[in-house]
């Protein structure tokens, strides 16, 4: 997963409206401060280079990502000024990128086990909290997961599906504190991917 926050650009715009004055004359009054988030998505409407010919693609098709965004008008009893504004922009912008990097861990439920629990490896490695030694046997024992679960998603995997992969590992001659091991790993990473 990126550390890069997701929302990448923020800004302030003043939310106005036109009201007749006592004269008859329109004029602008504040009303409230609206805060934007910007964020870039894989743009759907893509559309790779073509290897021969002419390039007839649009502008559009050219772009792999696009920018989204999100707003929210800030309660104008409390956020009156544009320093407040930026105040309130700088806190929601924390909460929604915070949110954003919770949400970006918790799996889909259509991935692959073993894509899964690579990625779960990916994360032990990462923050360090696994020696190399033991990383490298995870690998191993993930790859094997990976072909005893393949295209099994996490939603489908069940508790006799598990059962199955384990007594044909026995069979195929693996030691019962071997499998003891590829169950242990498999059900850390099952474990994290429900806890998280």
């Amino acid at each position: 997963m990126s550390n890069e926050p997701k929302y990448a650009q923020a800004f302030v715009r003043e939310v106005t409206a036109k009201v007749k004055s006592k004269n008859g004359r329109a004029k602008t009054v504040h009303k409230a401060w609206k805060g934007v988030l910007k964020y870039k998505v894989e743009n759907p409407d893509y559309v790779e280079r073509p290897s021969e010919g002419d390039d007839t693609r649009s502008a559009n098709q050219k772009r792999r990502e696009v920018w989204r965004q999100v707003a929210q008008t800030f309660d104008s009893e409390t956020v009156r000024s544009k320093s407040e504004a930026l105040d309130a922009l700088a806190k929601w912008k924390r909460q929604m990128n915070d949110q954003a990097r919770v949400m970006a861990l918790v799996p889909d439920p259509d991935t692959y086990v073993g894509d899964y629990v690579h990625s779960f490896i990916d994360d032990l490695e990462a923050s360090e909290s696994i020696e190399r030694r033991t990383v490298r046997d995870y690998r191993g024992i993930a790859n094997r997961i990976a072909k005893g679960f393949e295209e099994v998603a996490l939603r489908d995997l069940t508790a006799p599906m598990i059962q199955k992969w384990e007594n044909g590992l026995i069979k195929s001659g693996l030691s019962g504190t071997t499998v003891i091991k590829y169950h242990r790993l498999l059900s850390e990473a099952c474990q994290h991917a429900v806890n998280v």
